[in-house]
């Protein structure tokens, strides 16, 4: 019991950048779906606006559901690498993928290259493909965090640098894109540089090499720890008050806007 009260006391800085590291995936993946998807998909590959954020609702939804789903199996499950690390590491090359084949041209409706119906099948799949795996590598990583530390002070000193990288991950693809990426060329002069399909592959190469070198650098880096990390009794699934936990959250939630 006493070896069990000190593990995880503290983090060291090392430790803080290692984990921090580890956003910028996540801050790459952001700037994918809040910037360029739409673009590219509506103005360059002619798929309606209305279908393009229809796939990403879909995508979200089933993201809402798996995202507690694979909380408590990471909770639940035991194993050498313990709980978090085998759900990151199983999500690092799907995510990479998925980040990767979206920005690919599969062919322009307007050129009869593909349907609508084919291009928001695709765009969808691609986009439940990254939701699933991005649930498989945040929602472990997220509950690695307190984990790695029992001081209140440094677990949010370590959420800070997380968001950090994150923001870091997400400006700094974005100002690589808009530097080397979004040029002008004979084809695509002045505002029409951003439309050039070129540039996109440049970016799901770049950026997808980026995601998966800051998830491997961060969760090889924190593997070490693995042995330190606080483990709880095993409970059984009918001690887990499910139905209450949902009631709870809506309950907060409706708190928030009545």
């Amino acid at each position: 019991m006493a070896e069990q009260e000190v593990k995880a006391q503290g983090a060291s800085l090392n430790t803080m950048f290692t984990y921090g590291i580890g956003s910028i995936a996540i801050g790459i993946k952001n700037n994918l779906l809040g910037t360029f998807l739409l673009l590219y998909f509506n103005q360059v590959l002619g798929l309606p606006a209305l279908s393009v954020t229809s796939a990403l609702a879909v995508a979200l939804i089933i993201d809402a559901i798996s995202d507690p789903i694979v909380g408590i199996w990471s909770d639940r499950v035991r194993t050498r690498w313990g709980r978090r690390h085998p759900f990151i590491y199983v999500a690092i090359i799907p995510f990479t993928l998925s980040y990767y084949f979206i920005l690919q041209n599969p062919g322009t409706i307007s050129a009869g290259e593909i349907t609508e119906s084919e291009l928001f099948v695709r765009l969808t799949f691609l986009l439940i493909i990254m939701r699933l795996s991005m649930t498989f590598y945040e929602v472990p990583r997220g509950a690695l965090q307190p984990e790695l530390t029992k001081d209140y002070d440094q677990r949010n000193q370590i959420s800070g640098v997380s968001m950090a990288f994150g923001w870091i991950g997400g400006a700094g693809m974005a100002s690589l894109a808009y530097a080397f990426f979004f040029v002008e060329t004979p084809d695509f002069m002045g505002a029409s540089a951003f439309l050039r399909p070129e540039a996109f592959q440049q970016l799901a190469f770049w950026g997808g090499l980026s995601l998966f070198i800051s998830a491997v650098i961060s969760n090889v880096g924190l593997h070490k720890h693995i042995p330190n990390l606080h483990i709880p009794e095993e409970r059984n699934l009918d001690d887990f008050d499910i139905e209450g936990t949902i009631f709870t959250k809506e309950l907060s939630f409706s708190n928030l806007y009545w």
